[in-house]
């Protein structure tokens, strides 16, 4: 990210961004979002309000390019800061327009759809159906067969069609080793094939994804990714029972964690609450666990809501307070029935019937 950002700083302050005014704007907006990834000071909030900036400039130019790089960025950061739906329906109105981006560009639309599609309140069902749009975006080449891919992992794991997923990601691994780039996976969707492993119960597999995201994304000192890698490595490794080095990572992910980075303080309020029962301190656990709740229910994250509600029954029960544990564990589920999630509410169907569940 550094040698990128240098190189946009000269360009700016050199005569020829005086010269091309839209040129000027996209160096302006991928220079903030740049740094965006390594510098944690910079708020999620305070880059987006420089894209309506850079927005609001482009339109008074005309500039079709940069008002598409903009708008872009817009969806993106909304979706960053819990905006699912938004970040979608943002890139839904630039499908008209994707014969003229690049292909950069074109996987920047496509995240839209993702986002909901995965992570937001739009159900698997409605999901899956978008992935033949995703193709006519980005086309029958390798990158497009390899991005569809993806997506249909990622939705069929939600599903809880395991032999669906493990095939998809073969052919997922095999494009990106046509593309001659395979440690890229860990970068452009390390998160969500570690995160699909979890939801499917597969709990060593998803913690050794996690940890080769967070060494390719700590040799490349980024923050913004990492520090949520991180934080759900740590909260992987409390549910396998791994207490001590998941608490030695709390403090990592929340010291390269923005301000307004959400998603990544309360996989945190996960970690934390879940140690912190472990060692039967349930003050501490409840007070993590409930500013996780504070904080993801202002977002349409509906998986992460839910695993909240999940994870805040496992505390509650811990502290012997068991008609509410019941009635998180009840939100939890009807969440991901909405959502679609067979896996992770199978997962917790079982984890109720266990011996675990029965002495906590």
């Amino acid at each position: 990210m550094a040698p990128a950002i240098a190189v946009l700083d000269r360009f700016l302050a050199s005569p020829e961004a005086v010269e091309a005014p839209g040129l000027r704007i996209r160096a302006s907006v991928y220079r903030v979002a740049a740094q965006s990834g390594i510098d944690p000071d910079l708020s999620f909030e305070a880059a987006q309000k420089s894209f309506a900036s850079s927005l609001s400039e482009a339109e008074a130019l005309g500039d079709e390019d940069a008002i598409t790089t903009c708008v872009l960025r817009l969806a993106q950061f909304a979706f960053f800061l819990g905006q699912c739906r938004v970040d979608r329906e943002m890139c839904e109105r630039l499908v008209p327009h994707v014969g003229r981006m690049s292909m950069d560009d074109r996987l920047m639309v496509v995240m839209g759809f993702n986002s909901d599609a995965y992570f937001g309140a739009q159900p698997v069902a409605d999901g899956l159906r978008s992935v033949d749009t995703i193709r006519a975006i980005l086309g029958d080449g390798v990158v497009g067969r390899r991005r569809a891919d993806e997506i249909t992992a990622w939705l069929s794991a939600l599903s809880g069609r395991a032999e669906d997923f493990d095939a998809a990601l073969d052919r997922v691994d095999r494009a990106w080793a046509d593309l001659g780039n395979p440690d890229a996976r860990f970068w452009a969707s390390g998160q969500q094939r570690a995160e699909s492993l979890w939801r499917m119960g597969r709990l060593a597999e998803a913690i050794d994804w996690f940890r080769a995201g967070k060494r390719y994304l700590d040799a490349r000192d980024e923050t913004a990714f990492n520090s949520t890698t991180t934080a759900m490595l740590a909260a992987c490794l409390a549910e396998s029972g791994r207490m001590d080095e998941a608490a030695s990572l709390i403090p990592e992910a929340r010291a390269i964690a923005a301000s307004d980075d959400f998603a990544t303080h309360v996989a945190i309020g996960w970690a934390q609450a879940l140690v912190s029962s472990a060692a039967a301190d349930h003050e501490t656990a409840l007070a993590a666990i409930d500013e996780a709740l504070r904080l993801i229910v202002r977002t349409d994250y509906l998986n992460f809501t839910a695993d909240t509600h999940r994870i805040r029954g496992r505390v509650l029960l811990a502290a012997g307070r068991r008609a509410e544990a019941k009635d998180a564990f009840d939100e939890a589920l009807r969440l991901f029935e909405r959502k679609g999630n067979v896996a992770s509410a199978r997962r917790l169907r079982t984890w109720l019937e266990s011996p675990a569940a029965a002495v906590a």
